[in-house]
């Protein structure tokens, strides 16, 4: 009389996962190819709505609204999609949107020179999206939120090799790019890997500029440079 041994040997088990391995290798680019015009035509039609609420807001205000919390009606924008203001003016105004579960962006303009439509990139980006360019903050403490794309793989948060870095430069001028960013510096903010907001108290009334700086894990900023500028205003302390 034999006994059978229920289950799979080691040998099956190591096809099994090898056959998993193959399929799913071949499956994700695909999948990939499938969703990643669908998640550009909702950053293009975000923008296309978010250019209709421009022109509604300059037919009442005779301007473009410098950000979202500038409109009456907030923008309800498509999931995982982030809009906002680059730039805005009497005469024309930027927008940029960004999908969290890809590694392109979009862009729209308008200006006196013409009308740029939706165009969507993977060049490395990175936006401070508040405060917002021209913002007057009611208190001393200023909340920086960041937004990047393009990044690939090296936005991630687990600071090993080839991770990115943000970096603030406030009320002052940026370092040599070709050189590592200094540490230990009250008016250079290192953030962590991964990391997109912080809260900064203490900031004196009056105008303020900031300026962030994408770098490599060894605090290189990036070439070409990766990096954006805003300047705004505390009313108060």
């Amino acid at each position: 009389m034999t006994s059978k041994t229920n289950g799979f040997t080691l040998i099956e088990m190591a096809i099994v996962v090898s056959v998993v391995a193959a399929l799913t290798a071949i499956a994700l680019p695909l999948y990939s190819s499938v969703t990643k015009p669908a998640k550009a035509a909702a950053m293009k039609s975000d923008l296309r709505n978010l250019a209709t609420m421009q022109e509604a807001h300059f037919s009442d205000h005779q301007a473009y609204a410098p950000d979202a919390s500038s409109m009456g009606t907030p923008l309800q924008a498509s999931p995982n999609v982030t809009v906002f203001i680059d730039s805005a003016t009497a005469t024309g105004w930027g927008g940029t949107a960004i999908h969290s579960g890809t590694n392109s962006w979009c862009r729209i303009a308008y200006s006196r020179a013409g009308y740029q439509a939706p165009t969507c990139t993977e060049a490395p980006m990175v936006r401070i999206v508040d405060p917002g360019a021209g913002a007057a903050i009611d208190a001393g403490e200023v909340r920086f939120a960041l937004a990047a794309s393009g990044l690939g793989k090296n936005s991630g948060q687990n600071g090993g090799k080839g991770t990115v870095h943000h970096h603030l430069f406030l009320d002052r001028d940026v370092t040599p790019l070709s050189e590592p960013i200094p540490h230990g510096m009250a008016d250079i903010i290192h953030l962590r890997p991964g990391q997109s907001e912080l809260r900064v108290p203490g900031l004196a009334r009056g105008q303020h500029e900031v300026i962030v700086v994408v770098t490599d894990d060894a605090h290189v900023p990036l070439l070409p440079a990766v990096t954006d500028t805003v300047r705004f205003t505390v009313k108060a302390r």
